[in-house]
């Protein structure tokens, strides 16, 4: 008799069981769609000028990420970039960047054409 209670009701839990398999089956392929995992750990602060020390540990970061970004390329990795080697100096690299940003997603272009003239001041 409690071999049946379970059959009755394992039915019921099954959609569940689905939901729950397929929900993470896309959250891991939704993720690594996006890159999510080939973006550098630390984000780049606008604002703030970093310590020489944290500077070259993005710049590595980063460079790192843009040499890997040809199979999916990331939204905004190479302008990040671009800001990073503004603030270490090197404003010929960084307008590279910006327009390889600009190249891979011509919707960003007046938002980039603004960090590059706000920054390269």
């Amino acid at each position: 008799m409690k071999k049946n209670n379970l059959r009755q009701s394992f039915p019921r839990f099954l959609p569940l069981i689905f939901g729950v398999g397929i929900s993470g089956l896309l959250l891991t392929s939704c993720s690594s769609e996006l890159g999510i995992t080939k973006r550098p750990d630390v984000t780049v602060n606008y604002l703030s000028q970093p310590s020489p020390e944290t500077l070259n540990l993005l710049l590595s970061q980063y460079r790192s990420a843009v040499r890997n970004n040809d199979d999916n390329p990331i939204p905004g990795l190479h302008a990040d970039y671009a800001i990073l080697l503004i603030k270490a100096g090197k404003n010929e690299e960084a307008k590279k960047q910006f327009n390889e940003e600009i190249k891979l997603f011509p919707e960003s272009q007046k938002y980039v054409e603004f960090l590059k003239n706000t920054l390269q001041k």
